[in-house]
């Protein structure tokens, strides 16, 4: 496995209670891809996600508060128009 700066890394998210978190991650999409199946058994596949970010934590924060926010917000659009 590599382990180099400015890399892509694989992240599997779950989204549980409209809050996704991430799951587990690889430098190999591949993996993540099967990890995805695996989980696919307990999950919906609309509550599995996979995310490409650089090989850092604070990437894969971001990313996962963007998609975060980006639900919260849908929720309250959805909300709004009931």
């Amino acid at each position: 496995m590599k382990n180099t700066s400015n890399t892509t890394y694989y992240t599997l998210l779950i989204r549980e209670d409209n809050t996704w978190t991430p799951e587990f991650g690889d430098y190999d999409l591949k993996m993540v891809d099967e990890e995805m199946d695996i989980n696919s058994d307990w999950y919906k596949r609309k509550d599995l996600k996979i995310i490409a970010t650089l090989d850092d934590q604070r990437s894969i924060n971001a990313k996962v508060e963007e998609l975060n926010a980006a639900s919260a917000n849908k929720n309250i659009d959805q909300k709004e128009n009931h």
